[in-house]
């Protein structure tokens, strides 16, 4: 919470001393685009502020923001549109527009995903604890204002201050231009949102997204606002340098036809199909490559869904999630694909290494130009009770199974992130994926998790536990990882070296089931001479460690030599689109 004056009637600084502070470890390149000389933010953040006879507000603003947005870490510029012409009213959503298209010529193309924050020049945030950088959803940041007691006046408010990707505001073809004076144009802003299947939503933490605003002569109303905001979007185009074509429509905008709580047997000791009738069903408006990928006919997903499941043993098991998944996945519109990772018999069962596995093999699968791979990280034996949890990738990585029958539905501790996972392909990728240490049951879900924490990923849990609820399947217990305890203490020191660039493997075969693709995987039979654990080894990594997770990672004693060598090092790189090493991500402090 930010300690500073209220008394806005005088229009004086709020911070005193020299103002605006710059840190010393920023800089500019002298065209107002600041950035910081240690890390690399993620998004390029542009504030844009409608302006007219606003000067006092001015200087009050950028003495405000520029020390909250340099403690950020971000990347970003302040642009203040003026709209000098004082023969109309004022027309704030084409000054938006004109933000919108200055930004764009700006910027490269290479550089990092741009992020609009809209800004009215008279809010003042009060805690600094609500980033300015964009999230999945066009997101309404200003949801709590001291004027208004802080709460909503109406339900669908989105004005003042709103997070939105350039790209998300180049789809809705931005704000009306035919908005003079006060009222009206942020209204219809998302009523053009939800049209373009973008889904707007609030800033859920509304003890953090609170504003302060400056006292002010109100503009004058819109007369005709309510009475616009019904228009055809399209008859006030905004022409913008980069035309996106959507053929199809987002299919967030269609209805999804959800059961809710899904009413299945829970009998699990015979391992019979949970869905009576043809199994699994499959809805007429989905279609299949052939190769395991299946999407639906009549809208676009807005991103491709990978469900990656660990496996050894499990037929049953197999055939029973298949029953239960398909039709809920189809309900959902998803683009999807389930990747079955099989692991053969020699070493103890590696959960770690099998998502690892499937992330690689996924990334071979789809093309850089198909919408976002989001992975769905799933233990085969959890069944999702309620079909409006919707498996997709959200901001941060995200804990889906919060809930599971046989805990009570409740966490066994706080940090739990096992089960099910909801993670972006690129956050996987610069976290290093999973260790591919651990051997037999326990430890990769804790690991993995402080990986994400380290890569300033902040994982989160899913906020509904309503809907976040799972039944297991029955079966036995798989042998405990005597190594995990020790394997954490040094964790900090193997995300660089033991992961996703590391993990040793031979595809033995890959097959195209109808609603599945099984990849089964020959790990090596030697793991003192592999790969995965000599970089670790080369490094003086606590070599003793090391030592007792190999030594208690095969079945029996009695072991092959290793069949397939694929020699690795530290530097090298995961096939992906994205490079980032863990150190250059900005993390605010």
């Amino acid at each position: 919470m930010l300690n500073f004056s209220k008394n806005y009637t005088t229009y004086k600084s709020l911070h005193k001393g020299p103002s605006p502070v710059v840190q010393s470890t920023y800089t500019t390149d002298g065209r107002g685009h600041w950035f910081p000389l240690t890390c690399r933010p993620r998004q390029r953040t542009v504030i844009v502020i409608p302006f007219r006879d606003r000067d006092d507000h001015l200087k009050i603003f950028l003495d405000h923001y520029v020390p909250i947005l340099q403690r950020q870490l971000l990347d970003y510029t302040i642009l203040v549109v003026e709209q000098r012409d004082f023969t109309r009213r004022f027309n704030k959503g084409v000054m938006f527009n004109a933000g919108y298209k200055t930004a764009l010529s700006m910027i490269d193309d290479n550089q990092a995903p741009l992020c609009l924050i809209l800004h009215d020049i008279d809010l003042l945030l009060e805690n600094d604890l609500l980033t300015y950088e964009c999230s999945q959803h066009p997101t309404h940041l200003s949801v709590g204002i001291d004027t208004m007691q802080y709460r909503m006046p109406y339900t669908l408010l989105f004005g003042g201050v709103v997070a939105i990707f350039g790209e998300q505001f180049n789809i809705s073809n931005g704000f009306s231009n035919l908005f003079f004076g006060w009222g009206g144009e942020d209204d219809d802003f998302r009523g053009r949102l939800g049209k373009a299947g973008l889904s707007p939503v609030h800033y859920e933490n509304r003890s953090i997204a609170r504003y302060s605003m400056i006292i002010h002569y109100p503009a004058v109303r819109n007369e005709v606002s309510f009475g616009r905001i019904q228009k055809n979007h399209k008859s006030d185009r905004v022409a913008v340098t980069k035309e996106i074509i959507v053929e199809q429509r987002n299919c967030s905008t269609l209805e999804q036809k959800f059961v809710g709580m899904l009413n299945f047997s829970k009998n699990y000791t015979t391992y019979k199909s949970l869905h009576k009738g043809p199994s699994p069903v499959v809805q007429s408006t989905y279609t299949t490559d052939g190769r395991g990928r299946w999407f639906p006919l009549t809208c676009r997903p807005r991103q491709r869904t990978i469900i990656v499941i660990p496996f050894r043993d499990r037929d049953e098991h197999l055939k029973i999630f298949l029953d239960h998944y398909v039709p809920i996945l189809q309900r959902q519109l998803l683009d999807y694909t389930i990747l079955v990772v099989e692991q053969d018999s020699t070493q103890r069962f590696n959960r770690g290494a099998m998502f690892n596995v499937g992330h690689k093999t996924a990334l071979s699968m789809t093309d850089e130009d198909q919408a976002p791979l989001c992975f769905i990280l799933h233990d085969i034996d959890l069944l999702l009770e309620n079909d409006r949890l919707t498996y997709e990738c959200s901001q941060h990585p995200t804990h889906l199974s919060v809930g599971v029958d046989t805990f009570e539905y409740r966490l066994p501790y706080t940090y739990l992130f096992g089960g099910v996972v909801a993670i972006f392909g690129e956050q996987f990728n610069i976290s290093n994926g999973f260790s591919n240490l651990f051997f037999g049951w326990g430890g990769e879900d804790d690991d993995f998790r402080a990986r994400l924490v380290e890569a300033g990923l902040f994982p989160v849990q899913h906020e509904n536990g309503s809907i976040a609820r799972y039944s297991m399947i029955t079966h036995d217990q798989v042998e405990k990882n005597e190594a995990r305890v020790d394997l954490w203490s040094t964790g900090p020191e193997r995300f660089h070296c033991d992961g996703l660039n590391s993990v040793e493997y031979k595809v033995d075969s890959i097959h195209y089931k109808e609603h599945y693709v099984l990849i089964k995987i020959d790990m090596p039979t030697d793991l003192k001479t592999s790969s995965m654990c000599l970089d670790c080894f080369s490094g003086g990594l606590k070599t003793k460690t090391i030592q007792k997770a190999v030594n208690t990672s095969t079945v029996n004693n009695t072991v092959n030599s290793v069949n397939n060598t694929v020699n690795s090092t530290v530097n090298n790189t995961v096939n992906s689109t994205v490079n980032i090493t863990v150190s250059e991500i900005c993390k605010m402090t």
